[in-house]
């Protein structure tokens, strides 16, 4: 038996050296020839559609690596879902060709299936990803950047016809939500527009940029909210920054008095670090601080209190008969003021989504007493909150008192799940404040 025990243990060494090496030899082999391994990709620097007279493509995505966040890319670009939007009679071919500073970076032609049109072209897909510390040969898309991307990028369609010969047409870049015009109106702030006027920021974007700013005014006991679009946007400033000194000073003194009915009311709660300032008020931070301990707290006081932003804003800290209720009166400038600023920078000046003042319970009766008192230009008919019966109520009323229509999406950014909408459904010839607006004072170049 003995004898048997040695030829049988080589054996299993020869083949345990030999699992061994091919083993070894495989993993050298797939590290060689493993594709980089880039990372999770998500988020794009600019989205954009394009078109020109018989075609037009639907996803343009590019990304240029500004360190706001971990990535192994360096940029990477996305162009395709083409179609010919009109039939070409006799077309026999077509080259499409995608430059950058005026070096070629994609060229295909195609010969066949020229007929259909409003169907993805299959030929006229094109990506490019570039790692960082990339040592792949540069391509003309690695000639871009952040700030370029718009000015260099060239795309244009050369097609050729039986009766006509080759005819080209350049496409047209548009951003992917077609936001033809937009207004930066923060709340009680002009700064957010000072920073886009001073970093050129317009480069960016290819529709027109309107300054404005959202501000809160006294109207009787009522606290309601106005656009202001400026023409003269430094001059505001002035304006708007001493009345914001007086708002955050009230922020301030109301949290610590909220803090101190929670306390009378038997909530618990916990402060959140975060400083007020910054889109960040008194009531949103005293709202988080009692959501913090929600599961006793709830026991006291309706969850809605605890959990829905806009419904403590206007129905507990703007209500009178809400233990929350915090007379802020002296935090806002009276309407007439403001009007009186706006008025001297030659701006235009438009009521704010009037179905979210919900203390005002005959809307179309203050609406009468406001531009029976105050020399208003506008009123928001189309906006979230704000109904398909009520929009047409609203109109016939701005019609009727010769005031100009706003609309706005309201947009807030994510932490606003309610305001995720950039864009509204009203039609150019429904916004007549657009036709004020147009004008070059009020236009950002």
């Amino acid at each position: 038996m003995k004898k048997h025990i040695k030829p049988i243990l080589s054996i299993f060494i020869v083949l345990v050296l030999i699992v061994i090496l091919s083993i070894v030899t495989i993993k050298q082999y797939a590290k060689e020839h493993e594709k980089e391994d880039l990372g999770e990709f998500s988020e794009y620097t600019y989205e954009f559609t394009g078109d020109s007279n018989n075609y037009s493509f639907n996803t343009g995505k590019v990304f240029f690596d500004t360190n706001a966040f971990e990535s192994k890319y360096d940029k990477k670009i996305v162009i395709s879902d083409f179609e010919r939007t009109s039939i070409i009679e006799g077309l026999l071919s077509e080259k499409l060709t995608i430059s950058f500073m005026g070096n070629v970076w994609k060229k295909v032609t195609v010969k066949k299936g020229l007929k259909t049109i409003k169907e993805p072209i299959e030929e006229y897909n094109f990506e490019e990803v570039i790692a960082k510390n990339s040592k792949k040969n540069k391509s003309a898309f690695d000639l871009t950047t952040k700030d370029n991307f718009k000015d260099i990028i060239k795309i244009e369609m050369e097609y050729c016809t039986v009766e006509e010969g080759c005819k080209t047409e350049v496409f047209s870049l548009n951003n992917k939500y077609n936001v033809l015009y937009a207004s930066i109106s923060d709340h009680n702030s002009v700064d957010g527009i000072v920073e886009y006027i001073e970093n050129n920021y317009q480069k960016y974007y290819n529709g027109i940029m309107i300054p404005g700013t959202e501000i809160q005014a006294l109207v009787g006991d009522y606290i309601i909210e106005v656009l202001v679009y400026i023409s003269n946007v430094y001059e505001f400033k002035d304006y708007v920054d001493e009345t914001r000194r007086n708002f955050w000073k009230f922020h301030h003194t109301a949290y610590q008095e909220l803090l101190k009915r929670a306390e009378q009311m038997g909530l618990k709660y916990i402060e959140p670090t975060r400083e007020l300032g910054n889109s960040y008020y008194c009531n949103m931070k005293f709202q988080e601080a009692i959501q913090a301990c929600m599961d006793y707290n709830k026991n006291i006081i309706d969850e809605k209190i605890l959990t829905d932003h806009l419904h403590f804003y206007r129905s507990e800290f703007q209500n009178p008969e809400s233990m929350f209720f915090i007379d802020n009166k002296k935090a806002f400038p009276k309407l007439e003021e403001v009007l009186d600023a706006a008025s001297r920078c030659k701006s235009v000046v438009s009521l704010a989504h009037i179905d979210e003042y919900k203390r005002i319970k005959d809307k179309i009766s203050f609406l009468n007493q406001l531009v029976e008192n105050y020399d208003i230009d506008a009123l928001e008919c189309v906006h979230p909150s704000i109904s398909a019966e009520h929009e047409k109520v609203y109109m016939d009323f701005a019609r009727d008192h010769s005031l100009l229509v706003s609309a706005g999406s309201d947009f807030h950014g994510p932490h606003l799940p309610h305001r995720q909408k950039i864009t509204t459904k009203a039609t150019m010839e429904e916004v007549t404040i657009l036709k004020r607006l147009l004008s070059k004072d009020f236009i950002i170049k």
